[in-house]
């Protein structure tokens, strides 16, 4: 009989679409239990079965709360399908919020190995509580991240948060480092017909949030790209990005002004695998947000790992990023691809993209993301996972 894993995921995303993807090949029954609407057609490749509940969101507002009444028979009918589950370990994936969410998870199952997976650790994210509340982080989710922290069986983290975590958190139980990998599922030839084959300019590329402090968003002071995108314009770099921001960017106060210039392009996001491939016809991709330490803890910064790093590789790309990313820069010299500088030499980004190698680069990027790949990776993770099965059991 094979080993039942359930994933619990508000929404589910891709970097645990590659997890559940890599197990799954390994003969363990992927379960995913989720919470909000999303297209499940990539999905099913990755999970034996599909739990989801559907709702819009998860507001208190009237409509929601009457949307949510109209699906009680339903929800019931999910909730009695879980009840039927005999999972060998859940795993708690806080990607996006509410962590509440996982608070009752791990209540309900309390008989059964509870993982937490934070994607990014609200404790690191600012300097004052204020901070939280503009950001709208309320005080019960910072709890409810306490308790997960101090009351789970096993916490994976995808960078370097675990010191500074241990340091505020009295963890007892095992931790791993995981970080998002590359996959077959998404990787792309080396993509030889460049956009800059046509018109001998250098075509950059990002993709991703693009925040600002023009808002209250769950992002405030994470990395606003107004002076970058700035600089890179200035220098005559072509820069493309694709963003689910894209209607934000369109009339935003702040991004709309660049809309003018011929070497800013908004481009409208497209699906996972659609952009791997859409974005190898760059020649190299961008990632240098700019933050406020102000507002945010450096820890943020250079403990944290993103998919993107993933993506640019999948897709063929070496990447340019500021060296605040500690954990991309160490990760980048392991395959001689670390072409991460400070701050202020982004005033010199066009001399710096004409000294690249980008042949030496993509021989290189090739490398990295066979080495990277998840299903060479995935062992670790399977030996968590059945570590803390082991231990829980043998209490």
């Amino acid at each position: 009989m094979k080993k039942q894993i359930v994933f619990v995921e508000p929404i589910p995303n891709i970097l645990n679409f590659k997890i559940a993807r890599a197990l799954k090949e390994k003969d363990y029954e992927i379960i995913l239990i989720s919470f909000l609407k999303f297209d499940k057609e990539l999905y099913q490749k990755a999970y034996s079965k599909m739990i989801c509940f559907d709702l819009e969101s998860f507001s208190l507002n009237i409509k929601n709360v009457l949307n949510i009444f109209k699906r009680i028979p339903k929800i019931l009918k999910k909730y009695s399908k879980i009840k039927k589950l005999n999972p060998s370990v859940v795993v708690g994936f806080a990607s996006p919020y509410p962590l509440w969410i996982h608070v009752l998870i791990k209540k309900i199952v309390r008989n059964i190995p509870f993982v937490f997976f934070p994607y990014d650790v609200n404790i690191l994210k600012y300097k004052k509580i204020k901070y939280y509340k503009k950001a709208g982080i309320p005080d019960f989710e910072l709890k409810a991240e306490k308790y997960l922290f101090e009351n789970s069986d096993g916490i994976i983290f995808k960078g370097d948060e675990e010191s500074y975590v241990k340091k505020i958190f009295n963890v007892k139980c095992p931790v791993i480092k995981f970080p998002p990998y590359c996959s077959k599922d998404f990787m792309v030839p080396i993509n030889k017909n460049k956009i800059s084959d046509k018109d001998g300019q250098i075509h950059s590329v990002y993709l991703g949030s693009i925040e600002s402090e023009e808002d209250d968003s769950d992002a405030f002071g994470l990395g606003s790209w107004e002076y970058s995108i700035k600089e890179i314009l200035k220098q005559k770099i072509h820069f493309h990005i694709y963003s689910n921001q894209y209607e934000y960017i369109k009339n935003s106060r702040i991004y709309k002004k660049f809309l003018s210039s011929k070497y800013f392009h908004l481009h409208k996001p497209l699906g996972q695998l659609e952009i791997i491939k859409e974005i190898s016809k760059y020649d190299i991709g961008m990632w240098f947000p700019n933050f406020n330490f102000e507002i945010i803890k450096k820890e943020l910064v250079s403990t944290g790992a993103a998919n993107k790093v993933a993506s640019f590789l999948e897709a063929g790309l070496p990447f340019m990023y500021y060296k605040e990313f500690e954990v991309t820069d160490r990760l980048m010299k392991r395959y001689n691809l670390d072409i991460g500088f400070i701050r202020k030499d982004i005033k010199n980004i066009n001399k710096m993209v004409q000294k690249l190698d980008l042949n030496y680069l993509l021989k290189n990027v090739i490398k990295a993301r066979e080495d990277f790949e998840i299903n060479k990776n995935i062992e670790k993770f399977e030996k968590f996972l059945n570590q803390i099965i082991s231990k829980k059991y043998l209490k």
